[in-house]
C-alpha cells in the first residue's frame, strides 16, 4: 500500500479458531491513487487467485459542475446580503438579513464539503477486497478420466492426511483436560469404593450387634 501511496480505509479479519479449525478470511476497503490503481490490481492478480472481479464507475461530472455553479451563486448572494446588512437601519431588517445570511453560509459550507468528497473520489480509487485463505489452489484444466481419478485420489489422501494431523493435534492439545477428567474420575471411584466398604462394614456391625 505504501509503495503506491494508498491506505486502508477499513478492515476486518476473522477465522482460524482452534475449535473449528477455520481458515482466515478478511474484508478490506483500500484507497489507491487513481493513476496507480491498475498497477495495484495487477499486483493483486499476480500474487493471488482471483475468483471474482467487478469494476464499477460513477460519472460525477454533472453533479460536480452543478455544485460549483450553486456555490458561485450562493457566494454572490452572500456578498449582497453582507452589503445589505451593513446598510440596514431597522432591527427587523438586520434580523431578517442575518437569518438568511446564516442559511446561505451553511449551504455554502455543505456544498464545499460535498465537493471535497468528490475531489477525494476522483483522486483516489476505492477497491474492496474479500480475501479467503485456502490450503491449496486447484488449477482447473481439461483432464482425461484417468488424470481426473489420479487427481481426486491425490486430494483424498491429502485430506485424510490433514484430518489425521488435526486429530493428533486435537488429542495432544486436550491432554491437560483429559488428565483433569481422569483425576476426578479416580477420586470419584475411590470415594464410591470407600463408601461401599463403609456401608458394608456398618451393616455387618449392626447385624453382629443384633445377634
Amino acid at each position: 500500500m505504501q509503495k503506491v501511496g494508498g491506505y486502508i480505509e477499513a478492515s476486518s479479519v476473522s477465522g482460524n479458531r482452534f475449535e473449528y479449525n477455520e481458515n482466515r478470511y478478511a474484508n478490506l476497503t483500500v484507497r489507491v491513487p487513481a493513476e496507480k490503481s491498475i498497477a495495484f490490481t495487477d499486483f493483486i492478480s499476480g500474487n493471488s487467485t482471483i475468483t471474482r472481479k467487478e469494476i464499477t464507475t460513477e460519472d460525477v461530472t454533472l453533479s460536480y459542475v452543478d455544485m460549483e455553479s450553486r456555490v458561485s451563486a450562493l457566494e454572490t448572494e452572500k456578498a449582497t446580503l453582507e452589503r445589505l446588512l451593513a446598510d440596514a437601519t431597522s432591527m427587523a431588517d438586520v434580523i431578517s438579513i442575518q437569518d438568511r445570511l446564516t442559511d446561505v453560509i451553511y449551504e455554502i459550507e455543505s456544498y464545499k464539503s460535498k465537493l471535497k468528497t468528490y475531489d477525494n473520489l476522483i483522486d483516489f480509487t476505492t477497491i474492496t477486497l474479500h480475501i479467503n485463505e485456502v490450503e491449496r489452489v486447484d488449477i482447473v484444466e481439461e483432464q482425461t478420466v484417468w488424470q481426473e481419478i489420479k487427481t481426486n485420489l491425490g486430494r483424498g489422501f491429502e485430506d485424510v492426511g490433514q484430518g489425521c494431523v488435526r486429530f493428533f493435534v486435537f488429542i495432544i492439545s486436550s491432554i491437560p483436560y483429559i488428565l483433569i477428567i481422569a483425576a476426578y474420575s479416580v477420586v470419584l471411584i475411590g470415594a464410591i469404593v470407600v463408601c461401599k466398604k463403609w456401608i458394608k462394614k456398618r451393616n455387618k456391625t449392626k447385624k453382629d450387634t443384633k445377634e
